[in-house]
């Protein structure tokens, strides 16, 4: 299908790294803690690494606005010389939450990217490889910010398709 996924084996991939994501979400959060209340640094280097992998991952498998922020997030950690933001980060791990809930089809696209780029020191690219895609991650009854990677392979172009899709991939 066209826009969606090539093959059954890439969406096997996709709905793996969805169904890993709320634990890293929750790691974020408990890291976040720790680091807020002087937990060693040890635990910015795991925030770090959590934070580079999902970068990476999240552009592998075309997941440009998840990138995107990860991006973002780590180039801020880069500048603060590791020391994260606490209300920011939080803020990038609420949106990372609601991201892949509505990736996985249980709940609506966020509407907050640029609000939370723009926090992050990040200013979306016009026209540039960060530029949206139509119909990228378009919330059911509503808008959303679009910085979805243009050409994904695995952007859906109906968001209430992924549930269907996630749920196939359980199945099988």
């Amino acid at each position: 299908v066209d826009g969606v996924v090539r093959t059954g084996f890439e969406f096997g991939i996709v709905a793996e790294f969805l169904a890993r994501q709320p634990s890293n979400v929750d790691e974020i959060e408990n890291l976040l803690m720790s680091i807020e209340g002087g937990g060693p640094d040890g635990e910015r280097d795991e925030l770090k690494r959590i934070v580079h992998t999902l970068k990476g991952e999240s552009a592998l498998l075309g997941f440009g606005q998840v990138e995107q922020i990860c991006h973002a997030a780590e180039d801020l950690l880069q500048r603060t010389g590791g020391k994260p933001d606490i209300d920011r980060f939080l803020e990038v791990k609420d949106w990372l939450a609601q991201t892949f809930e509505h990736l996985s089809g249980r709940g609506p696209a966020p509407t907050n990217l640029t609000a939370i780029l723009r926090a992050l020191g990040h200013q979306q690219a016009e026209g540039g490889p960060s530029a949206p895609a139509a119909g990228a991650f378009e919330a059911s009854g509503g808008e959303a910010d679009h910085a979805e990677s243009a050409g994904s392979s695995f952007i859906l172009s109906d968001p209430s398709l992924a549930g269907d899709f996630v749920n196939e991939a359980r199945s099988n």
